[in-house]
């Protein structure tokens, strides 16, 4: 699909600048150890059960999940997870250093209606007396990830965990429960630490504009979306189990990492003060008070030399700048006076006619009120051909070149009433 190659060759260029090598450096930092998957245990642990009267038949495997069918009648029930192999109290036990992580990650579901049950970790010294701190999940009968902080598990030394994960049932009533799912990570719940144009990186949010988040712990991997992201022309609301709400309405994500996400706000919004949530396996972030706008323009810069240069394509597609800007390998050259350019900004509002946020584009699509657009090249104002949105969030200007002097000239566009960000530049050369 062609606008679909669009969106995402333009929003990889201009988001270029995040990806950087301290991201990845966080990403690096993530730590992940799986237990757990389906049926599946991974290599180095155990699973056993066991009841008040020695009932060791009611642990499952249904090929996708294990079912844990405690029976009735019975004081107390527990399926363990255990570092392999499997040793008796009283008798040296093996154990594993888990001390890197912070949350442990369970994907389980009730049988029926909601149910509750507790979740233990135990170390190799502390003894099978039930004594062992544990912290109670109450459960649905849809699956869900279940995210507990393991320093709720008081009295357990992480550094020689045996028991990594127990499933504790009490009391003379059945119960039924299944599990697919364990995990521990290094990740906690995020924090969000400041909300910005993703073009500009000032302060705020355009309906229908795209952002940047900073924060800690935002998301478990680092990535942009991909083909299989998509359903249709819908463009991705979640990524690896992350997504981001603007006053409880959902945002398309285009990149996320540990400290940093891409995201595009829906333009059903209401103008001022908005709560902004990153969630992801973990949990969800204090909501974060950011200022919402109708319109922010901001224009896309290239992430040399600190941003000084504007995002600009030539007409035939090569890019507008002095060569070497971006390295060697990439084509490169300054405008002159009468050359097309193509200019691309985020946060210019709707267009005619409205369009969704969360959609691919079928055409491009102009904005409304051009007799209140205004694109300044130093201290000219350039013919701007074409101004509308050619993928959501995604706005694009084709420009003439005025006559102007050779050199670095500041380039700003106006649109009713709001500039973009000063200190942007274009490189004219006859």
């Amino acid at each position: 699909m062609a606008m679909r190659a669009l969106v995402k060759a333009m929003v990889g260029c201009v988001f270029a600048v995040w990806q950087g090598a301290d991201v990845r450096l966080w990403a690096q930092q993530v730590q992940q150890k799986e237990i757990l998957v389906g049926t599946t245990l991974s290599p180095g642990f155990d699973i056993g059960v066991d009841t008040s009267g020695g009932r060791t038949d009611w642990l499952f495997n249904e090929g996708t999940h294990f079912r844990m069918s405690y029976p009735s009648g019975q004081s107390w029930g527990v399926v363990f997870v255990t570092v392999w192999p499997m040793t008796e109290w009283g008798k040296p036990r093996p154990s594993m250093d888990f001390s890197v992580y912070r949350t442990l990650l369970l994907e389980m579901r009730a049988g029926e209606g909601a149910q509750e049950i507790a979740i233990g970790i135990k170390d190799a010294k502390q003894p099978d007396d039930g004594k062992e701190a544990r912290v109670p999940v109450r459960l649905s009968s849809a699956w869900q990830v279940y995210a507990i902080p393991v320093g709720e598990f008081k009295g357990a030394d992480l550094k020689t965990l045996y028991v990594v994960t127990e499933f504790v049932f009490t009391g003379n009533t059945g119960q039924t429960v299944y599990v697919r799912g364990i995990r521990f990570t290094s990740q906690a719940a995020p924090v969000i630490r400041a909300v910005a144009s993703a073009a500009s990186f000032q302060a705020g949010a355009a309906a229908g504009g795209w952002i940047t988040i900073y924060g800690s712990d935002l998301a478990p991997v680092t990535r942009s979306w991909s083909e299989r992201d998509f359903q249709g022309v819908k463009l991705p609301k979640v990524l690896d189990g992350t997504s981001v709400s603007i006053a409880e309405r959902e945002c398309v994500l285009a990149f996320i990492s540990p400290t940093q996400i891409n995201a595009l706000a829906p333009f059903d919004l209401a103008e001022g003060q908005s709560p902004v949530v990153v969630k992801n396996a973990v949990g969800g972030s204090a909501a974060f008070p950011t200022r919402v706008n109708k319109t922010q323009p901001a224009l896309f810069v290239f992430p040399a030399e600190n941003g000084r240069y504007a995002a600009a394509v030539h007409a035939d597609g090569e890019y507008v700048g002095k060569a070497g800007l971006l390295g060697a390998g990439v084509a490169m050259r300054p405008a002159k006076p009468g050359d097309v350019v193509l200019l691309y900004g985020t946060g210019f509002g709707q267009t005619v006619p409205p369009h969704s946020a969360d959609e691919l584009l079928a055409a491009a699509l102009p904005l409304p009120d051009k007799e209140q657009l205004r694109v300044r090249l130093g201290t000219a104002t350039a013919e701007c051909l074409f101004a509308g949105a050619v993928a959501p969030g995604l706005y694009q200007f084709n420009v003439t070149i005025p006559n102007v002097p050779d050199g670095d000239q500041a380039v700003t566009i106006e649109y009713r009433g709001a500039a973009t960000q000063q200190n942007v530049f274009l490189t004219v050369q006859r």
